[in-house]
């Protein structure tokens, strides 16, 4: 009777990585259909071996070499199948099972049930699940006590999915199984992913590919009656909407409202960002837009640029240059997903303190309003440089590029906003 080991080998760090990069880079890749189906599907064997030929070029290159193929081709060839990867089958307990086997089971079907209940996919598809207990199981039987990532990926390339139907489609067939075995026995290479910066760069590739349907979710409710509100202001003064706008005399203005005064300061630095939108008749409104307008003279961010030694005019030249110009544009601009996503607020909801026994989740959607308090933050004082506190966040715009070749970090921009919002730096 062979004897059962005492002890399953576990991924390593650098394969936990793989898969977890992978999922994010699969949720990125459906995003465009709406947050709804962001992680509505299982993970696949494509999206790993993508992932692994982007994040691990080195090994991944040998790798191929060896197998007679450029990793161009590979891709080409696993992003051809239409048809998604078959899911696992229910969970079934075997025959005579030990105790431990027996109370693994009941957690694991506890675990399917409710994905199941909620509607949730298993979380690999059936390949990829084989793959990984076949990586561990080799590596249980060799005495380690991990798995690394090349030998995750010599197992998905040696198990039926889309991946090794891809790679037998292109590979030299004399070379494969000396390829995948040099593979397997491969460490984990040292260049692996950063799963925070992978996570950081994910979410705001699927943001962005999200942000139609979200932006076309918000604006359907009162849309038509919205935009003829605002044509009318247009025709009564188009000047207000087609000219830059004097942030800092608007500013300087006192709210009606001092709970709305926040809110409506904000407002003011969206409409001179639009503006300059509008002016260049671009698509989309950006924080691109919303440095343009905030570089006058008279705003908290053109002091803070002074200090810095900053020529914002040679700055406001460049962006000029740089942002795109067209014949012809919407006369509304929307907000593009950094700008739109960035809108700050000094106010916030609480829920107010429920009857013994009754939770939020059973309550109507009208007891729940009732249930929820509005708090104004008034001690915060509002500073237009609040509007650009993401732009470290978003290297893909000029303002990023500003900023980071003036030497003006993160920290040095969220420490002058929060003087700025405390009433007593006055």
């Amino acid at each position: 009777m062979n004897q059962q080991p005492e002890r399953l080998a576990k991924q390593s760090r650098a394969a936990m990585a793989l898969y977890l990069t992978a999922g994010m880079a699969q949720r990125v890749e459906h995003a465009h259909l709406g947050p709804d189906e962001i992680g509505r599907h299982s993970l696949s064997s494509p999206f790993v071996i993508k992932t692994f030929l982007k994040q691990y070029p080195g090994v991944a290159s040998d790798f191929l070499v060896r197998a007679g193929i450029d990793a161009d081709t590979l891709l080409r060839a696993i992003d051809l199948p239409d048809e998604p990867e078959a899911q696992p089958k229910p969970l079934t307990l075997s025959e005579n099972p030990t105790e431990d086997q027996r109370k693994v089971y009941e957690i694991m079907k506890e675990l399917e049930d409710n994905r199941r209940a909620k509607g949730e996919p298993e979380p690999f598809t059936l390949p990829l699940k084989m793959a990984l207990a076949s990586a561990r199981g080799v590596a249980t039987e060799m005495g380690d006590e991990t798995y690394g990532v090349c030998a995750l990926v010599s197992s998905i390339f040696a198990t039926e999915s889309i991946a090794r139907d891809a790679l037998l489609g292109v590979a030299d067939p004399t070379k494969v199984d000396e390829a995948l075995q040099w593979l397997r026995v491969q460490a984990d290479p040292d260049d692996g992913p950063n799963l925070m910066e992978a996570n950081k760069v994910h979410m705001r590739e699927a943001l962005d590919r999200m942000w139609p349907k979200i932006r076309e979710a918000s604006s359907e409710r009162n849309k038509e009656a919205i935009l003829a509100a605002r044509d009318r202001k247009y025709e009564e003064n188009p000047d207000l909407y087609e000219k830059p706008l004097d942030i800092a005399q608007h500013l300087s203005r006192q709210g009606p409202d001092a709970d709305d005064d926040y809110s409506r300061r904000a407002g003011v630095c969206l409409l001179a960002a639009r503006n300059e939108a509008r002016i260049r008749r671009a698509k989309e409104c950006t924080l691109d837009h919303m440095l343009v307008a905030l570089v006058r003279d008279g705003t908290d961010t053109a002091a803070f640029l002074d200090r810095h030694n900053i020529d914002r005019t040679k700055w406001a030249a460049r962006l000029n240059d740089l942002l795109p110009r067209a014949e012809e544009g919407p006369r509304w601009p929307p907000d593009d997903r950094a700008l739109g996503m960035s809108f700050p607020s000094n106010v916030r909801y609480e829920f107010k303190p429920l009857p013994e026994g009754v939770d939020i989740e059973s309550l109507s959607p009208e007891e729940r309003k009732e249930a929820v308090t509005r708090v104004v933050d008034a001690n915060r004082k509002f500073t237009d440089l609040v509007m650009l506190r993401k732009i470290h966040e978003e290297p893909q715009t000029f303002a990023f590029q500003l900023f980071d070749e003036a030497g003006i970090t993160a920290d040095e921009l969220k420490a002058e906003i929060r003087a700025r919002e405390t009433r007593n730096s006055d």
